[in-house]
């Protein structure tokens, strides 16, 4: 049976599929069966003598089953000893079951955010995000010999423990009435288990498994995809509403207005509970937050840390810094607080119920509370993938020869009079990604002429929509 999913002789995994976090491309044509079977067998030969198992997981994508099948397939021929989580699993359900497992290694069949003709593979070894060089040494290269000896393969339901490990320790508002919007992603399998054990009303809308996605696509970062979720918490009368991506790892979020709560507000929000038993943790943030989350969690006597955007690399910042707490402003947030430190957008939503418990007080409440921001969100500029770096690196050096300083962790972050500016090249989409923050409507209109000479100097399309 195996023998479908070998892939052609001296066959290499297609080189634009290899990204920074993960494996992922189109799906018959830059991904295919054989693809997954022979990064299976690539895997396993980084696995030591007495390390050869696996956790593998699958979203609800059409693809899925077939990648997921043939992953299965090259691990075990290649000697790994195989735990399938049974049927759609979101990324975090993976995540878990890795850590109750403590498995050396652990692979989640997902397309993330990206649109459904794509699909992918998220690694995890030694607990760690498996990422960046450790991709990146796939490419060229071909099937190893097969061992002699093939491993097993069993099949595990483990939601059950998950759904118990969510609500461990977790205080609920008794009266509340929220909306939840799964975007017929793999987390919708979860959250029907869940919200039967939840106080207050709930609402839920797209809440069964479609990798065809019919009503919006499943990335809360773009508020198009929230205005079902916003008509509902408005005809509900619903204190709020909560969004969730494709493979159910980051989370969006609309006050009881239908105003949206970003990535870095959220934090901010969150920063409170885990600081007022934790001074002077250290939470991080990805370098397209706005400044309000640093000085924010600064007041509240935290460390606030910026790193580099990418789940992979805030996840490997948390363990070399200790940090309690970290997120992105595409709604990936982590905790190590009560939580093993990975991103799970269900457990968020829980932990926003409960400082909802806690302090008695709203999301607009607390929106209203922070001082003004006036900020663009994050605006993607569509260019080919091979263009991303050198309109970056092309930026870079005119801002130089201009003898303006920015900071270049990840892309480059400029301040600018009473703000600032960022453009970064995407690690996960074929665009760049721009943001921009000031004190008034007027200067952040000036910070986008600014954007747009220097992308149009560099030869890249302009923001044209904002």
């Amino acid at each position: 049976m195996t023998n479908n999913f070998l892939p052609p002789r001296n066959y290499s995994l297609d080189k634009t599929i290899l990204r920074q976090y993960d494996v992922r491309g189109i799906v018959g044509k830059t991904l295919h069966a054989h693809s997954a079977y022979l990064l299976a067998a690539l895997l396993a030969q980084t696995l030591g003598a007495d390390e050869k198992k696996v956790v593998v997981g699958g979203d609800g994508r059409l693809s899925t089953p077939e990648l997921k099948s043939a992953l299965v397939a090259g691990f075990v021929d290649y000697g790994v000893d195989v735990v399938e989580l049974d049927g759609v699993v979101a990324t975090p359900e993976l995540y878990h079951a890795n850590y109750l497992l403590q498995s050396p290694l652990a692979v989640q069949v997902t397309g993330s955010h990206n649109p459904k003709e794509y699909n992918g593979f998220k690694m995890v070894k030694n607990q760690k995000p498996f990422w960046g060089g450790d991709i990146a040494a796939f490419a060229g290269k071909t099937l190893p010999l097969k061992p002699d000896k093939p491993g097993k393969h069993e099949t595990k339901n483990l939601r059950p423990q998950y759904i118990a490990d969510l609500l461990k320790g977790i205080t609920l508002p008794d009266n509340i009435n929220v909306a939840w919007d799964a975007g017929n992603g793999a987390l919708c399998l979860a959250l029907e288990k869940i919200l039967p054990q939840l106080k207050g009303k709930h609402h839920s809308i797209n809440n069964f498994v479609d990798g065809n996605f019919p009503q919006h696509h499943p990335d809360p970062t773009v508020e198009k995809n929230l205005a079902q979720l916003q008509a509902v918490v408005k005809k509900e009368k619903c204190d709020l509403g909560i969004a969730f991506d494709g493979d159910g790892d980051r989370i969006g979020v609309v006050d009881e207005d239908g105003v949206v709560l970003w990535g870095d507000q959220l934090l901010i929000l969150y920063s409170r509970l885990v600081l007022q038993k934790n001074k002077n943790a250290i939470i991080i943030a990805d370098v397209k937050a706005s400044q309000l989350f640093f000085d924010e969690v600064e007041k509240m006597g935290g460390r606030a840390v910026m790193a580099p955007t990418g789940h992979s690399i805030i996840k490997s910042e948390m363990k070399k810094q200790h940090s309690l707490l970290a997120g992105e402003m595409s709604g990936h947030i982590f905790f190590a607080d009560r939580w093993p430190g990975f991103d799970d957008a269900l457990y968020a939503a829980l932990r926003l119920l409960e400082i909802i418990a806690v302090e008695g007080i709203s999301l607009k409440q607390f929106r209203l509370s922070l001082p003004p921001m006036i900020n663009t969100p994050e605006i993607r500029i569509d260019v080919r993938e091979e263009d991303k770096m050198p309109i970056v690196e092309k930026l870079k050096a005119a801002l130089k020869n201009a003898k303006i300083e920015f900071n270049d962790i990840d892309g480059l972050r400029v301040r600018s009079g009473r703000g600032w500016w960022l453009v970064r090249a995407s690690n996960t989409q074929n665009c760049l990604v721009a943001r921009a923050e000031s004190d008034s409507a007027d200067n952040l209109k000036k910070m986008i002429t600014t954007i747009n000479q220097f992308l149009a100097a560099a030869g890249a399309p302009t923001i044209s929509d904002y």
